[in-house]
């Protein structure tokens, strides 16, 4: 059986300055929006919620267990992409990190860590903070998801084994 906990990865969330064809009060509005990410969610708490209700019942124990899936956001940031062409244009990027640990018959854990990744479409800067920022919070839930379905697929292709 496995307990998913929160493995407690600092969230880093990458400053907005400096890009190209922004101007600084944009910047300024983008930083604020994350910086009320701080406060106002708990990014890691909603990705555990997301990968626990995809992992199914009969694999999961909420104490104990031989097997223990720490998750959490790794990084959190917002920026132009990696083409060549630069534009008013954003892209969101979440980086998640899983560590599982597992026992199963030995004495010593073994362990295996992963990222994952989701990168959302790119935005006009005021696309992104429209309506006190729905379309970003809508992309940053969409990548909670995705992220959680990469995490999920991943357990079920390499499950733990005692030979490992």
């Amino acid at each position: 059986l496995m307990v998913p906990v929160f493995a407690g990865p600092q969230l880093i969330v990458g400053p907005f300055y400096g890009l190209a064809g922004f101007s600084r009060e944009d910047a300024d509005r983008v930083n604020a929006h994350f910086e009320s990410l701080s406060t106002g969610r708990d990014l890691n708490k909603e990705l555990l919620i997301a990968v626990t209700a995809l992992i199914p019942s009969e694999r999961l124990a909420t104490t104990g267990g031989d097997a223990h899936l720490n998750v959490g956001i790794k990084t959190i940031v917002i920026y132009q992409g990696s083409n060549s062409e630069l534009n008013s244009e954003l892209l969101l990027k979440l980086t998640a990190v899983g560590t599982l640990e597992w026992t199963r018959g030995r004495e010593k854990p073994h362990n295996a860590e992963r990222n994952f990744d989701c990168e959302t479409e790119k935005h006009e800067v005021e696309t992104w903070l429209a309506n006190n920022g729905r379309s970003l919070d809508d992309a940053i839930k969409l990548c909670l998801d995705i992220l959680a379905k990469q995490v999920n697929d991943a357990l079920s292709r390499n499950p733990p084994t005692s030979e490992a």
